[in-house]
């Protein structure tokens, strides 16, 4: 029962399994797994009977060619790489070979499948000492995880509560919480090919998350309950800049330990599960890329949308494409059925159009399947806004008395957190998945946060970004980005989408303005502090031109607040001037364009400049040590709170500790408002290349990377529903 609730808000599960349809490879006779296997060879919280050998005889029975390989058969490249071996199976555990690890990953890194049993992967390191198997020390996180994008959790006991229990500190130590703690796995981006380090700032719009994971693995315990198991499959895709870019590779990683594991031999449908597994495994078809034209609609308009189908095995293939629409209520209101012929090796892109009469609903999921010969094989989804005024309600608008946020006649402490989507970064200005979005948004409400903050990157910043600053091909994935400084209609609805979500979730918008710019407003570099892009009279002038065009559309949108500038770190000491007369005239285009939103710069710097704007914001590690200036009459927020953790149990409590005492020492010392940096950590780890990196991958405070309550989001709920009664 522990698992359903410790997995109740993960996204979606693979469709195969949860329907328990046979999903066969093909060509299975020539599909060749490797197990590996060692004699005397140490195994971790395995259920008694899931060995090596009952590995070998279902997958026999299935038609798998299957051997075992030792130590020094995975050494040897002529016959371990990925053009001889199509699928590894570490079968003990959590315990690995230390001298086989480079091994492997070069075979992973060359486009070789994974599947781990049990537990995290490559987390015991063992090597043969004297004639026996020992573990060896080592950072397992850093060492082995981290340079092959697999990143891991530990969820505390607490975590079937519905919000941060204080007195489980007390009571537990860290060591016994360990002994409780469920693990969790997710897998992102992480390439040793790395052509260059970020410039200036975490700005890397090419460390895109290659790798997408999906929990699954339901079956019935004797009872007939249905179990959920933490169990991920993964879409492999390799650094979009190598060779073979459009071939994934396939893994499953189960970090289920003991007895209840799916695979426990004991249990009647363990082979059914295997089965299962293998046949997603061993396909050679995969979907990938499903979007729609806008991500946002306005009523009376047609939803374009496509998907691309992928066939990288050796036959050639007739395969059917499902694409069903469905409202919020999960209802099913546009189905299609599409044939496409794929020969061996290559892709097509297949698409429809959906023309309502109206759209009832405000937002709506898409999915697309693939069918392989009647049976389902892959699945994405993906979803869409309808612009509805309904939603847009007058009285949500946020004003300032004071030194007082209100909403209304309401006094409101602005109780946010900055946002950047888990699984996109920043191309969610390019391809944005919007369900992911509401998804998110939908769990901030729910927690008690009223405030977001997000970093707009101008679509045409990716463009210069790569071709001048990272002199790389733009063609990969940033092809869509406009051509024109100022957004086409297509960006502009992609920030509708996420205005209505922000509102019909209850949260105040923020978003910096001009910080990641194309050329023609400032330099692409990032958040540099050059006077330039402020003081260039063909520079402000577009910047002014971007800003009407806000200003006009979204005027009487309620719930908003600009910032026109992140962290301007100013070369001078006499720019003051020039950075506070350019923020006059931005503020004038607001105004003069009927917008009276709230205007702030995010820095420090804007305590400042507080007699020309709405409020102030502060950037600090701690809050407690901050000494607010005497006679301020404004609000000011810390917007930025940073708070940095590492993956285990141990380091979360930390994490949460911390959290509570931050925001306390907000509220002493006078602030209006509390956003920490960030929402989850990035859906990138380069942590072999640059310590910039890393230090972003660590940042995340509400949720892990799967969606799941951290402990320190629980602590942030608990807050604010404290200072809220």
């Amino acid at each position: 029962m522990k698992n359903i609730k410790y997995l109740s808000i993960l996204v979606f599960l693979f469709f195969t399994l949860l329907s328990g349809q046979e999903v066969r490879g093909e060509l299975k006779n020539n599909y060749h797994i490797v197990i590996f296997k060692e004699e005397g060879f140490p195994a971790t919280d395995l259920p008694k009977g899931l060995s090596p050998e009952w590995l070998k005889k279902n997958l026999q029975a299935e038609g798998y060619g299957v051997s075992y390989f030792d130590t020094s058969q995975l050494l040897n490249n002529s016959l371990f790489n990925s053009n001889e071996v199509d699928l590894l199976i570490l079968p003990y555990g959590e315990t690995f070979p230390i001298a086989g690890f480079n091994a492997i990953r070069d075979y992973l890194e060359g486009g070789g499948g994974l599947f781990t049993v049990a537990g995290r992967p490559f987390w015991l390191p063992v090597g043969k000492i004297n004639d026996k198997w020992e573990t060896v020390d080592a950072k397992p996180y850093e060492d082995f995880l981290a340079k092959l994008g697999i990143k891991y959790y530990q969820s505390e006991i607490a975590s079937s509560f519905c919000e941060f229990n204080e007195e489980l500190f007390k009571e537990f130590s860290a060591k016994q919480l360990f002994t409780k703690a469920d693990i969790g796995l997710t897998v992102t981006t992480s390439d040793k090919s790395v052509k260059m380090a970020p410039t200036h700032g975490n700005v890397f719009p090419y460390r895109i998350p290659c790798r997408d994971s999906i929990p699954i693995l339901k079956s019935l315990d004797k009872s007939g309950e249905v179990l959920t198991y933490p169990a991920i499959l993964v879409k492999s895709w390799r650094n979009p800049y190598g060779k073979e870019n459009k071939i994934p590779n396939k893994w499953c990683l189960i970090a289920i330990k003991g007895e209840k594991h799916p695979l426990n031999p004991k249990y009647p449908y363990a082979k059914k599960v295997l089965e299962n597994l293998m046949g997603y495994l061993s396909s050679k078809t995969a979907l990938h890329s499903l979007e729609t034209d806008y991500a946002c609609y306005h009523q009376g308009e047609v939803v374009r949308f496509k998907v691309k189908a992928l066939n990288y095995g050796a036959e050639d293939k007739a395969l059917w494409i499902n694409f069903i629409v469905k409202d919020s209520k999960n209802r099913i209101v546009y189905r299609a059925t599409k044939k496409v012929d794929l020969l061996a090796g290559t892709e097509n892109t297949m698409g429809d159009v959906w023309k309502p009469k109206n759209f009832p609903d405000d937002f709506y999921t898409l999915e697309a399947m693939i069918k392989d010969r009647g049976k389902f094989i892959d699945k994405e989804k993906t979803g869409f806004v309808v612009w509805n005024n309904k939603i847009l309600k007058k009285e949500k608008f946020l004003r300032i008395n004071g030194r007082d946020f209100f909403i209304g006649d309401k006094k409101i402490f602005l109780s946010g957190v900055n946002y950047y989507e888990s699984k996109l970064g920043e191309l969610m200005w390019l391809h944005p998945n919007m369900l992911s979005v509401k998804e998110d948004f939908e769990k901030m409400q729910k927690m008690g946060i009223n405030f977001i903050r997000i970093h707009y990157h101008h679509s045409k910043w990716f463009r210069d970004y790569l071709t001048q600053v990272a002199k790389l091909p733009l063609e990969p994935y940033d092809d869509i980005s406009d051509n024109s400084a100022l957004p086409t209609q297509r960006s502009l609805r992609i920030l509708d989408a996420f205005i209505q979500l922000a509102q019909k979730y209850d949260l105040i918008f923020s978003m910096d303005l001009f910080s990641l710019v194309p050329e023609e407003m400032g330099d692409p570099r990032g958040w540099l502090g050059l006077t330039e892009r402020i003081i260039d009279p063909h520079k402000v002038a577009l910047q002014k031109e971007f800003a009407g065009i806000l200003a006009k559309r979204y005027k009487d949108v309620p719930g908003i607040t600009w910032d026109l500038w992140n962290e301007p770190r100013l070369e001078k000491t006499e720019d003051m001037n020039k950075l506070k007369d350019w923020a006059v005239q931005m503020m004038r285009v607001f105004r003069e364009n009927g917008d009276n939103h709230p205007i702030t710069i995010g820095d420090d710097l804007s305590l400042k400049l507080i007699d020309i704007l709405d409020y102030a914001c502060v950037h600090t590690y701690e809050p407690g040590k901050f000494i607010p200036p005497i006679n301020l009459n404004k609000p000011f927020i810390f917007q930025e709170v940073w708070n940095d953790v590492g993956c285990s149990l141990e380091e979360e409590a930390r994490q949460a500790k911390k959290l509570k005492n931050d925001f306390y020492s907000a509220l002493e010392k006078g602030a209006s408002g509390f956003a920490p940096w960030q929402w989850t950590r990035q859906a990138r780890l380069w942590n072999d290349t640059n310590e910039a990196e890393k230090w972003d991958d660590e940042l995340g405070v509400c949720v892990h990377d799967d969606g799941t309550l951290k402990m320190a989001g629980r602590a942030y709920s608990s807050l604010i529903s404290k200072i809220n009664r």
